[in-house]
């Protein structure tokens, strides 16, 4: 009996030492790509399981470069369980041609080779609460043998603001946008921070300003006419074109800060172009002076509509429409680069529906106190003129394939019109503006536009003068409201929203 007990353990060893093998050494695959019908078991998790073929699965952490050698075609395999619903980026780094597998995203299984740096694969997708993610890697060719590493990491939000020394503050604008994403991206909000921290590694091994999305909002640089454009200023120090940036893996930068996009430069190229050239795929920037409540404003709809799936350019058309005032330089955006990514794996857009008659008849009896002004390519707001003036009284109208098939009524019921005090007509902007430690001066009067805007159930008219002021290394926008009827001043801000 003894014997026959020893026999039956020294065959057992034999099994196990076998079993034990074919986990660390997984069976190289005949084709060069990995077969899409593969499938995972959803094993109970521990920090190593094994699938239905016998393929042993290490759990994996984010942001750590984990370092994966491999030879004969073997595969490596990787397990993690994300904690929340959120978007993710797997990527190789090295010197060889790989290729990953991701199953059990939101969308299923994502294979990738090239979108990487270099012959690296990367695959970004969207993980479920609970639900553990397969990850596998391996060289594109078989006969392929080496070392490279894998990363996994969350998608990440970074954004910028400040308060300087004139008592400008950005800080609240960063609220929108990071309400906006932080239930999607990793979002962080770095406050009254420096261009070095910025340019600086974080726990990713990344640049912070190279995340996948960046958002600075600030003052740009500009000097003179012939200077603009070409840099932003954080809290201490700043960001010029003559900076070597690495944004290889930002997918959208949005630089809300004056002439942005203007490249009337010595190097005739902006900021926000310049970061196209150092690996972003999109980029947006405001082409003249704009003021801080109208940047607040655009960036916070265009961040919620990016948040919603929309396109970079739908999001920005979203986010001017959102501005009051045809006149406003926030409409003055530029996009480089492209225009049609989504950051997100959903889209939104208008579905045709039938036309009621009401509707149509909103639009063809408006009588001629109404001025038609587009407001990109497939939206346009009808005002309603008061004494041939603009009013916050309008009906908002979107087009498709030529036909009518949206229409939003922003018009209120007014009981009066208040009238127009001529003394007050003639308000001078000063020649200088003391703000903070710092004195302004004016360098021009841009635009000067009376509208009417409904206060208290009454049509207020509002003198809207904007002007330019110059301390000698940065320009301001600043805007000045005049209450016509009463003659006191008014808060931009507080005018100049839908």
């Amino acid at each position: 009996m003894k014997k026959i007990i020893n026999f039956i353990y020294f065959l057992t060893s034999i099994f196990l030492s076998i079993v034990n093998f074919s986990f660390f050494n997984a069976p190289a695959l005949k084709d060069e790509i990995f077969e899409t019908n593969e499938s995972m078991t959803t094993s109970e998790i521990s920090n190593d399981i094994i699938d239905a073929s016998g393929n042993h699965y290490t759990k994996i952490y984010l942001n750590v470069k984990n370092e994966v050698t491999l030879s004969n075609g073997n595969i490596a395999y990787f397990i993690y369980t994300p904690e929340l619903d959120f978007y993710f980026t797997v990527e190789t780094f090295g010197m060889y041609n790989t290729k990953i597998k991701v199953e059990n995203t939101s969308t299923g299984t994502i294979i990738n080779d090239d979108s990487g740096e270099g012959l690296n694969a990367k695959v970004e997708f969207k993980g479920i609460k609970g639900q553990p993610v397969y990850i596998s890697t391996k060289f594109y060719s078989s006969s392929t043998s080496g070392t490279f590493k894998l990363q996994l990491r969350k998608q990440r939000f970074s954004m910028f603001g400040y308060e300087d020394s004139e008592g400008n503050n950005t800080i609240p604008d960063l609220a929108g946008p990071y309400n906006a994403f932080n239930s999607l991206f990793e979002s962080i909000k770095y406050e009254n921070g420096s261009s070095g921290e910025a340019l600086s590694n974080d726990d990713r091994d990344l640049a912070r300003i190279n995340s996948e999305i960046m958002f600075f909002t600030g003052h740009g640089f500009k000097s003179n006419e012939n200077n603009m454009g070409y840099g932003v200023a954080f809290k201490y120090g700043g960001i010029t074109t003559n900076n070597a940036l690495n944004m290889n893996k930002t997918k959208v930068a949005m630089w809300a800060a004056c002439y942005s996009a203007n490249s009337t430069n010595s190097g005739k190229i902006s900021i926000s172009e310049y970061s196209i050239n150092c690996g972003a795929k999109s980029s947006i920037g405001f082409s003249e002076s704009v003021s801080f409540s109208s940047s607040k404003t655009f960036t916070n709809r265009f961040f919620t509509n990016l948040a919603s799936g929309s396109t970079v350019k739908e999001a920005a058309e979203y986010g001017a429409s959102g501005l009051l005032w045809p006149w406003d330089n926030g409409k003055k955006y530029v996009i480089f680069g492209d225009k049609e990514m989504s950051v997100i794996d959903c889209s939104t857009s208008i579905s045709t529906f039938d036309l009621k008659p009401l509707s149509l008849s909103l639009i063809d009896n408006l009588d001629v106190d109404y001025e038609y002004i587009s407001l990109d390519e497939t939206n346009g707001r009808y005002y309603k003129k008061i004494n041939n003036c603009l009013s916050n009284n309008f009906i908002d109208v979107t087009y498709k394939e030529g036909k009518v098939v949206k229409i939003d009524d922003y018009r209120k019921k007014i009981n009066n019109i208040l009238k127009i005090n001529p003394t007050y007509l003639n308000y001078t902007l000063p020649d200088k503006k003391r703000i903070g430690t710092q004195t302004f001066i004016l360098e021009e009067e841009t635009t000067r536009n009376i509208i009417y805007y409904a206060i208290n159930n009454s049509m207020t008219p509002i003198e809207i003068i904007v002007g330019k002021y110059n301390d000698g290394c940065q320009i301001i926008e600043e805007v000045t409201c005049v209450n016509l009827a009463l003659g006191h001043l008014i808060d931009y801000s507080d005018i100049n929203e839908i």
